[in-house]
């Protein structure tokens, strides 16, 4: 199946200019929380990558959470929101930034951001290493690693079909 998906497939971007960019990502958010502590809240599965790497590189006072939530389960299609799992630490008067894979319509993160909202937090920004180029979304993201192709994409955290999170560089593929 792997050599199938894979054939079918092209890199779009390697690892290190990934790992670039998440670097310039991280002194972005270090110049602008300076001291401020702040809670990191990952988006699962999709954004555990991306985090685990930008997390590392983050120099305020760190606490750290995780949502999961769905749209998309085994499909190439994303349908309803369902969640997971909300955060565990309480949320009130804490500034709140949200890490996600990918940015394609925005539902799921604006659907996190209201939630935010709505447990009275003190700021709360959002980063996603990938945007879709074609978006359909008015959601506004803080902090965007790469605009990609509006096709399939994988790896770095990204799966097909809940498959290839672990591919160090991102690949496209059409889907039929």
């Amino acid at each position: 199946m792997k050599n199938v998906v894979l054939n079918k497939s092209k890199k779009i971007i390697d690892y290190y200019k990934i790992i670039e960019k998440i670097d310039f990502l991280a002194e972005r958010i270090n110049e602008d929380y300076g001291n401020t502590n702040l809670l990191v809240l990952c988006v699962m599965s999709g954004g555990m990558v991306f985090c685990g790497h930008l997390l590392c590189r983050l120099k305020p006072d760190i606490e750290f959470d995780y949502v999961h939530v769905s749209r998309y389960g085994n499909k190439t299609t994303g349908g309803d929101l369902v969640w997971l799992k909300r955060p565990s630490q309480e949320l009130n008067k804490k500034n709140v930034i949200i890490i996600d894979d990918l940015l394609d319509q925005g539902l799921t993160l604006q659907s996190i951001y209201k939630y935010c909202i709505r447990e009275n937090v003190s700021s709360v920004k959002s980063a996603v290493l990938f945007r879709k180029q074609k978006l359909n979304s008015d959601f506004d993201v803080n902090y965007i690693g790469f605009d990609v192709p509006d096709e399939y994409i994988f790896g770095f955290g990204i799966d097909y079909k809940n498959r290839y999170r672990n591919l160090p560089d991102l690949y496209s593929v059409s889907i039929d």
